[in-house]
């Protein structure tokens, strides 16, 4: 049967693993729930300087049209290691400027 050139999404996923229609994880908006598998994880255990400021500018980049809420909680999904968990469950932070400062 021909759709008329569209793909077709049969359980919500498409071949490039980005979600199209429905099958949202944790309650996410589908860009959501796309950017952040997007962006790679962070180890903050072997982190050096430079990969810190690599990740940062993707960070940034990537989730520039979020609100502050959405980008701390992308953040807080993509920082792995035990600093960073410590960090993570420590931080009382309310938005992305402030983030940026201590980061």
């Amino acid at each position: 049967m021909d759709d008329g050139g569209r793909r077709r999404f049969e359980d919500g996923i498409g071949g490039d693993c980005l979600v199209e229609y429905g099958d949202y994880k944790d309650n996410m908006m589908k860009a959501e729930y796309n950017m952040r598998e997007l962006i790679p994880y962070f180890d903050l255990d072997n982190a050096s300087v430079e990969s810190a400021e690599d990740f940062w500018w993707g960070f940034e980049m990537a989730t520039e049209w979020f609100d502050d809420a959405t980008r701390l909680r992308m953040f807080a999904a993509r920082i792995r290691g035990t600093v960073g968990e410590r960090w993570r469950l420590n931080s009382r932070l309310t938005d992305f400027e402030t983030l940026k400062r201590r980061f």
